[in-house]
């Protein structure tokens, strides 16, 4: 055991020693092998390229030879070179992540990301929609926040210009929704107008998106016409438009009208019919589950359209994968994972706050769960606080998880015990509610007063 940690320790020296041109070069090439399970075959004219591509330039051909050859030779790299023309097989055997904490929406180009089953579900929809004769697929990507709908977004959008297909991609919580600084979320006609740019802008078609022809209808009407007539009919490529930040319009003027007119598209345009042709692109949109659970909302224009996606969460394998990433020496890999899994469940930015903390203060496993499991509960305690403001503010919610913290009986008839589960706070186990991880256990009986 000893002798392991004493490797990865040289190994991390090693890394840290390497001038900041090397550690540009390092960090290229461990993203591109990890991304592809971290080995791959690797010609020479490979590094070069992905060098390029990342703007990093070199005046010696032969430095990124000898480079690779530097790293095998000091234990970073294993290269099984090819026979009769074949590429050289190259494997990452050490990388240790030193961007900085992980907040928000994971980059496309970061190791840090973790590919989970609700990826290839995503994308076998999208694929199978795409093929003639087909209905457009319609996605709803919902979560309670901080559990990787926007990170996903932006990788099916890679995935379909991968794909070449025509994508547009529209965020809501953008500056583009925005005027005089005012948002427009409480004004149907100037909401809809602006979607209707920003999605004509999104497919890059040049020109302007205003239309006189088009004034004299509603704005629901003029939006769904103008697209059909200038974007969706114009491209013969499969089409996808994605729709991140629906949850910001929960609750304002627009939220109806705007639901309303994409169940009006899935219903009028999506869907594949006798002596119809289907014109519209696969729609994927994604929100967060929270707002909505604190507005009381009982029913969506949205329910019963499309098929809806449920993050799942992390798995030990996960944890274990990201340990590496992060460099984290952990002998007892897969009891440290069950360790983490107990404490988090598997909570993809409390699991990324766990390790990204553990691997910049060097410590144990053990001591980060006393650390964390205590007050002020670091690294988690911005997180956990906000789940308590939000529980103050509501006493229904409070109320109603203190009984499930306690194990009491609770009554289904409301909308409480559902919305809980939209704020990530529970979960339902067959049938029953159950606190979401031991970490929200502990830290809400301690602030509960239970």
């Amino acid at each position: 055991m000893s002798d392991s940690l004493d490797n990865r320790s040289k190994l991390k020296k090693y890394i840290d020693q390497l001038t900041d041109e090397d550690q540009q070069w390092f960090e290229v090439l461990a993203q591109y092998l990890i991304q592809k399970g971290w080995t791959a075959d690797f010609p020479v004219s490979q590094f070069l390229a992905i060098l390029q591509a990342n703007q990093l330039h070199f005046s010696d051909e032969n430095k990124p030879r000898r480079f690779l050859d530097d790293l095998e030779k000091n234990g970073i790299i294993e290269i099984k070179r090819g026979k009769a023309r074949r590429p050289n097989r190259v494997t990452l055997k050490f990388y240790m992540y030193r961007g900085p904490s992980l907040e928000g929406c994971v980059p496309l180009d970061s190791p840090l990301y973790i590919k989970r089953s609700t990826d290839s579900i995503c994308e076998s929809y999208l694929e199978q929609s795409m093929k003639p004769g087909k209905t457009a697929a319609f996605l709803k990507i919902k979560a309670a926040k901080h559990t990787g709908k926007t990170s996903l977004l932006i990788r099916l959008q890679n995935h379909a210009k991968n794909k070449g297909w025509s994508v547009g991609y529209v965020d809501l919580e953008s500056s583009q929704f925005s005027q005089n600084n005012q948002q427009l979320f409480d004004q149907v006609d100037s909401f809809l107008d602006r979607f209707r740019e920003i999605v004509y802008q999104a497919y890059q078609i040049e020109g302007s998106s205003r239309s006189n022809l088009l004034d004299r209808l509603t704005s629901g009407v003029r939006c769904t016409s103008y697209l059909e007539q200038q974007v969706f009919t114009t491209s013969k490529k499969p089409q996808l438009l994605l729709i991140d930040g629906i949850d910001q319009i929960y609750g304002k003027e627009v939220q109806d009208e705007f639901l309303w007119l994409l169940r009006t598209w899935y219903e009028e345009k999506m869907k594949n019919l006798p002596g119809k042709t289907v014109k519209w692109p696969s729609i994927v949109i994604a929100y967060s589950t929270e707002p909505y659970s604190q507005s009381n909302f009982r029913e969506s224009p949205l329910q019963n359209v499309g098929t809806s996606i449920d993050l799942d969460d992390f798995i030990a394998d996960h944890l274990l994968g990201l340990s590496e990433i992060y460099g984290l020496e952990w002998c007892e890999g897969v009891e440290n994972a069950n360790k983490l899994m107990n404490l988090l469940a598997g909570h993809p930015y409390l699991v990324n706050l766990a390790l990204y903390d553990m691997a910049i203060h060097n410590i144990n496993i053990d001591d980060f769960q006393t650390q964390a499991t205590l007050p002020p509960y670091k690294p988690f305690n911005n997180h956990l606080r906000r789940y308590l403001d939000i529980l103050n503010n509501n006493e229904d919610l409070k109320q109603c998880f203190i009984k499930i913290i306690k194990g009491e009986t609770i009554q289904f008839n409301d909308l409480i015990p559902e919305n809980l589960a939209k704020l990530g706070l529970i979960k339902f186990q067959s049938g029953k509610p159950k606190v979401r991880c031991e970490l929200y256990n502990i830290y809400f009986k301690n602030y509960l007063g239970l």
